[in-house]
């Protein structure tokens, strides 16, 4: 299941997905978040870079 995720500017990328893997909700709720319409219509109308990586969900 893929899913793509907004992570607040403050937050290192790369920190929050290894918290995603270990399960660890408490560091990242609220800081991270499923993109709204409008900025999922603005990344395409600009043609936006997008890093992705792959990482085991939690539960």
């Amino acid at each position: 299941m893929g899913m793509v995720i907004v992570v607040s500017k403050e937050l290192d990328w790369v920190e929050v997905t290894i918290q995603i893997s270990n399960n660890n909700k408490a560091l990242i709720e609220n800081r991270v978040n499923k993109p709204s319409g409008a900025q999922a219509k603005d990344r395409l109308k600009t043609d936006a870079s997008l890093w992705a990586v792959a990482v085991r969900p939690w539960n």
